[in-house]
């Protein structure tokens, strides 16, 4: 989960449930980045209750990844990636997302065993992701929100590393 999906769950948790209802369907579990755990919970104006939304829409034994030397050295270079790419916007918390994917993407045809559900599609470019699915949601204000569900491709970022 990326911190829009989880903080639009705080403040329209009825609507937002059906992103959570698309985990339980293709039977994956939701997964966190600690910086995005704490994003969420600044969110909320109890931060009890924010821990109870969690369960509520992770479950209680949500996994929550806190990154270390190697993930912190692996968002640096997806740093580096994305200024090279023309994508200068993209803020620490998203490039420590892409760390944690790139930490558990598979090593053959860039297949990851991770997925991420997002509505900020800018700050996760097709240098090192790919698109895979999307989830439109009819807020109760009518709006539309696009959650889209992204694979990281380690294939791209071993060669852009190197």
């Amino acid at each position: 989960l990326d911190t829009h999906v989880s903080v639009d769950s705080t403040k329209s948790p009825e609507d937002l449930r059906a992103v959570y209802a698309e985990f339980v369907r293709l039977q994956a579990v939701p997964i966190m980045e600690s910086t995005i755990r704490f994003e969420f919970l600044r969110c909320v104006s109890d931060v009890k209750e924010g821990e109870q939304l969690l369960v509520e829409f992770c479950g209680k034994d949500v996994t929550v990844l806190a990154p270390d030397e190697a993930i912190f050295s692996r968002a640096l270079s997806i740093a580096r990636i994305y200024m090279r790419a023309d994508n200068k916007k993209t803020n620490t918390p998203d490039t420590l997302i892409a760390a944690q994917m790139g930490k558990y993407a598979r090593d053959t045809k860039g297949m990851a065993e991770m997925f991420l559900a997002t509505q900020n599609h800018r700050d996760f470019p097709p240098v090192l992701f790919e698109r895979v699915d999307d989830l439109l949601i009819t807020l109760g204000d009518g709006s539309i929100k696009t959650i889209g569900f992204y694979r990281f491709r380690k294939d791209r970022f071993d060669t852009l590393i190197s």
